[in-house]
């Protein structure tokens, strides 16, 4: 709302101003100022409240930090940032005729331009975010041409390519094609090296075969404050490392440990294998299917009774 206020207010001193220096209305900056604040307070009044009731129906994303968000319309965030851009240059070449003096159109220009960077950011996010949700309504082919888009793109911001490239890596992990996913984890990594990317990276080289490199990948995931965001995934990964190097017995004991009703599929899967028959009608009522896409189950050996099962 406050972005639509000073879009309002903009546009009224900008107009204002105009009738004033034309001697047209005397004194009309500041009547305008007033007047299109007022206009714009009221016009993000009513895009808050539809871009609200409209948000309860959306799915919430995770970004690639960890946190969650709900994606919103061009119209709440990118619409004031471009509409900004007009008066901002109006204002500046208009005081610069005024004051004979280039300092306004400079200070302006760059405000302008500070729109359209942060304009340009919110459109890379918002398409970022549109991905996601995408891929949380099972829209994962249009979500992958829009992700493949994002991670090369030039003007994307790092964050957005970097969300682009995890995504992209979450996906291909999930359908059980391994290097590719290691493969789009590692780039995310070399750009910004958020937790989701490290375990992300070590998931799959364990499932590669190559634990001394996932053992790695662990420590540095669980030494990042973001760690907190892929519980699942490293209790997964560790209980694994565990069985690989230790065996099934020292496997089981910090599996019953780590155990919890927030447990993940790929975790839970484990478990269940570890457990022995009974395992999977106490830990996976309505099978692995239900917990762990096909592909990414057949890509984890120690899950094949339970495929078989």
């Amino acid at each position: 709302m406050i972005a639509w206020t000073m879009l309002g207010a903009l546009y009224g001193l900008a107009l204002g101003t105009t009738l004033d220096v034309v001697q047209v209305w005397d004194g009309a900056g500041p009547l305008f100022g007033v007047g299109g604040t007022a206009s714009g307070m009221l016009s993000g009044t009513v895009v808050l409240w539809m871009e609200r009731r409209h948000a309860e129906g959306r799915p919430s994303v995770v970004r690639a930090d960890g946190t969650r968000s709900r994606p919103v319309h061009l119209l709440a965030t990118v619409g004031p940032l471009i509409g900004a851009i007009p008066p901002l240059l109006w204002l500046g070449v208009l005081l610069s005729v005024v004051l004979d003096h280039l300092g306004p159109t400079v200070l302006f220009g760059a405000a302008a331009i500070a729109a359209a960077v942060g304009a340009n950011g919110a459109w890379f996010g918002l398409r970022f975010l549109g991905a996601l949700e995408s891929l949380e309504l099972d829209e994962t082919q249009e979500a992958v041409r829009v992700l493949e888009v994002l991670q090369g793109h030039p003007l994307a911001p790092k964050k957005d390519r970097v969300g682009a490239l995890i995504a992209l890596g979450g996906v291909a992990l999930q359908a059980g094609q391994v290097d590719v996913s290691a493969k789009w984890y590692a780039e995310a990594l070399q750009i910004r090296p958020y937790a989701q990317a490290r375990i992300g990276l070590a998931v799959a080289h364990a499932l590669q075969g190559r634990e001394e490199d996932a053992e790695v990948g662990l420590r540095a995931a669980l030494q990042d404050p973001g760690a907190v965001y892929v519980q699942a995934q490293v209790d997964f990964l560790r209980v694994l490392l565990v069985w690989r190097s230790e065996g099934e017995s020292s496997a089981l004991e910090l599996g019953e440990r780590l155990y919890s009703p927030a447990s993940g599929g790929l975790f839970l899967g484990l478990l269940a294998a570890l457990r022995g028959p009974k395992g999977a009608d106490d830990l996976l009522p309505g099978g692995l299917a239900a917990l762990v896409p096909p592909g990414l189950a057949r890509a984890v050996p120690e899950l094949a009774p339970l495929l078989t099962a």
